[in-house]
């Protein structure tokens, strides 16, 4: 689309470097469990890529190193953290919830 829009396709847009970047946003973020996974992944992309270029040219080192991690430890991205870290505080209001009903109910 970005070709037919600028009515030609560029080689450095067209790259495997840039496709690598779109993947790498979309992984991030956790497409495949949120619909706003790519949104989340590409802002963390764009905040990476500022933050971490203003202090060190080597910041696609680091990235690609968060972009491990995250794949190797929760391959849900952040989005699927958001959602665990919801369900972990809604099960936790409703434990305490039924705690507090149960001690009413024996007193």
């Amino acid at each position: 689309m970005f070709a037919m829009a600028q009515q030609s396709a560029y080689p450095n847009v067209m790259s495997l470097h840039n496709s690598g970047f779109v993947v790498m946003m979309v992984l991030i973020g956790g497409g495949m469990v949120s619909f706003w996974g790519p949104l989340i992944g590409a802002t963390f992309f764009i905040l990476a890529r500022d933050l971490l270029g203003a202090y060190t040219e080597t910041w696609l080192l680091w990235y690609g190193l968060i972009f491990m991690a995250m794949v190797l430890f929760k391959p849900e991205g952040v989005a699927g953290a958001w959602q665990d870290w919801r369900a972990k505080v809604q099960r936790s209001k409703l434990t305490s919830a039924s705690a507090a009903a149960s001690a009413r109910g024996a007193a």
